[in-house]
């Protein structure tokens, strides 16, 4: 029930957020006036595409991802052919990088390290997290490397 709650939520306020921004910057800044206005109106679009990739990220395994990033895609290319408006680079990069990377490794070859690229590039579900004890056999030869002996024993 709280995720459909929670979905509905950001739905809603995503979609208010990207079709009508002038509502929550007058709401909440009811004084701003010229320049200040239009930026605080830009960001809030931003917000708003982040609350659907919020939604869309619901979707269970790389196709969630993927949607959620095609939300962010989207709203950058409306700021960039509309507003003119250029994000930065970092977050233009980063998007690219995790959204090729998912759809990479849900193709191919690449299906098999699907999940540790994702786990490297995107905060996934739990369902993609590495086997359970990884972390500690990994730590264990980290540990031999460094010392020449595994812990408890000699």
């Amino acid at each position: 029930m709280e995720v459909k709650i929670f979905c509905g939520y950001m739905l809603l306020c995503g979609s208010l957020f990207v079709i009508a921004p002038q509502l929550p910057v007058e709401g909440t800044f009811p004084s701003l006036e010229g320049a200040g206005k239009d930026i605080a109106k830009v960001y809030a679009q931003v917000v708003g595409f982040q609350m659907l990739q919020g939604l869309l990220v619901q979707c269970p395994g790389p196709r969630g991802i993927q949607m959620a990033m095609l939300a962010i895609i989207g709203g950058m290319a409306y700021h960039i052919f509309t507003l003119n408006v250029i994000p930065p680079l970092p977050v233009m990069v980063g998007v690219t990088i995790v959204f090729i990377t998912t759809t990479a490794s849900t193709k191919g070859k690449l299906s098999q390290y699907g999940p540790w690229l994702r786990l490297s590039l995107a905060s996934p579900p739990s369902s993609l997290l590495p086997p359970r004890g990884l972390y500690e056999r990994v730590c264990t030869r980290l540990r031999v490397k460094e010392t020449g002996r595994e812990r408890g024993r000699g």
